[in-house]
């Protein structure tokens, strides 16, 4: 989804009177809303939870719930309640001072009156684009404190991940090797109302089957003892358990998984269970769909319904070639500190080279060679050919368009930094105009 439509709020209007859903309904269609209808309060209630509108246009005396009803359900029921403006009878003034009482943003008075439509949406949706924006902000700097990118598609994904974790439920993160599942699944954990508790790590291809069944669920301490030695599920109470590569589990573990998720209940060595409280994350490399790869690796559709209510899917370095740029640039800087070393810059030329690779490995395999490039690199500037040499490629020999634009690249940044990176007085600097500047800007990745 795009961040306009990210933006574009979501109104619910609920009123008997299918004349003001009409005249409510064309003066919303004309700021950018998405509209919902309702004719009484228990189908608002149905819209309610199937639409979560941003703002909620009520009927106090619409039929079956009414206006008041719905907001004190709404207030008592729902974790992030929308703004509930309420439409009383102009001839009763005390209905107005019972919506208010009630916790009503506002409240509009019937027969309505164009103007003051008008000034209580327009405030109303004021309020609710400016808690979308603040929201959408929230989300991405929750997943930027693991994780670099810039790309639209990236913060979509933090705004998904922040609000999955706000609910306490199974959720499957799908993506390649080394895209980072295990800092979305950190994220994810951190976020949550479990943050504080242990996140306990398991890889579900690490081991032979019996093995496995073992390590996730607990084995006795004795023959004559009936209790388990713990497990992983056990060793996550109160908190998340992470389990790596899911899809690598067998049947039998496969079924014990599902019937530990369906009754919160750990089975014990004597056949009795006993209750446990955990949070599953789960991820997996294949990112289309759970392949049946044979017949004995089948991975159970009821299974991946339970660990998949939220789900979560890392696009590949490749799809998001803007993010490579300053995601190298903090790699770099990580390894230099790690190894005590001067941070080199990284050249335009190199920055390119990166972008232009399709790194079937993502994250990983591009930090695993810009480590190698370091180490053919004693100065101060990472070059292509550094990253040539780690690819085991033949250097490339600088031309004149190289030494041109490398040149071209100095010019500019020394024009930004002696104008406090005022791009108009840099482009005056230069003489040339703002445009071409800012193209320049982005082809150097400055």
């Amino acid at each position: 989804m795009g961040e306009g439509l990210e933006l574009r709020p979501r109104v619910l209007i609920v009123d008997h009177d299918e004349t003001v859903r009409f005249t409510l309904s064309k003066l919303l269609e004309e700021v950018d809303v998405e509209i919902f209808e309702a004719a009484d309060g228990e189908d608002g209630w149905v819209s309610l939870i199937r639409h979560e509108p941003q703002l909620v246009l009520a009927e106090l005396r619409t039929p079956r719930v009414d206006g008041l009803q719905l907001l004190k359900r709404l207030r008592g029921e729902r974790r992030s309640a929308p703004l509930v403006l309420l439409l009383t009878q102009r001839d009763a003034p005390h209905e107005a001072r019972r919506a208010m009482e009630a916790g009503a943003y506002d409240q509009l008075a019937k027969p309505l009156e164009p103007l003051e439509m008008q000034v209580a949406l327009r405030r109303a949706l004021t309020h609710v684009r400016l808690h979308l924006h603040n929201d959408r902000l929230h989300a991405e700097l929750g997943l930027a404190r693991y994780m670099v990118f810039r790309s639209a598609s990236m913060r979509a994904v933090a705004r998904q991940l922040t609000r999955v974790a706000a609910l306490d439920v199974s959720v499957l993160i799908r993506g390649r090797l080394g895209s980072g599942r295990r800092l979305a699944a950190r994220a994810l954990h951190d976020l949550s109302s479990r943050g504080a508790r242990p996140l306990v790590s398991f890889d579900c291809a690490s081991g032979a089957p019996s093995t496995i069944d073992r390590a996730l669920f607990g084995h006795p301490c004795a023959a004559t003892q009936p209790r388990l030695r713990q497990g992983v599920l056990r060793q996550a109470e109160g908190g998340t358990l992470l389990l790596r590569e899911v899809t690598e589990l067998d049947a039998n573990a496969q079924a014990k998984l599902l019937a530990v998720l369906q009754s919160g209940e750990l089975p014990l060595a004597d056949g009795a269970t006993e209750p446990i409280d955990v949070r599953v994350i789960a991820t997996t490399h294949e990112v289309d769909r759970v392949v049946q790869r044979d017949a004995t690796r089948r991975f159970r559709d009821d299974l991946l319904a339970r660990l998949s209510v939220g789900e979560l899917t890392l696009p590949p370095l490749s799809q998001r070639p803007e993010d490579i740029p300053p995601l190298a640039e903090h790699l770099v800087q990580q390894h230099a500190m790690s190894t005590d070393r001067p941070t080199p810059q990284l050249t335009s030329e190199l920055r390119q080279a990166l972008i232009a690779r399709p790194w079937p490995g993502d994250v990983e395999e591009l930090r695993q060679t810009l480590a190698r490039a370091l180490t053919h690199c004693p100065g101060e500037e990472l070059t292509a050919q550094h990253l040539d040499h780690a690819l085991g490629e033949a250097p490339r020999r600088d031309g004149l368009r190289e030494r041109i634009e490398r040149y071209e690249r100095t010019l500019l940044e020394q024009a930004l930094e002696q104008s406090g990176d005022n791009r108009s007085r840099a482009a005056r600097a230069l003489q040339i105009g703002r445009v071409t500047l800012l193209d320049k800007i982005k082809k150097y990745g400055l």
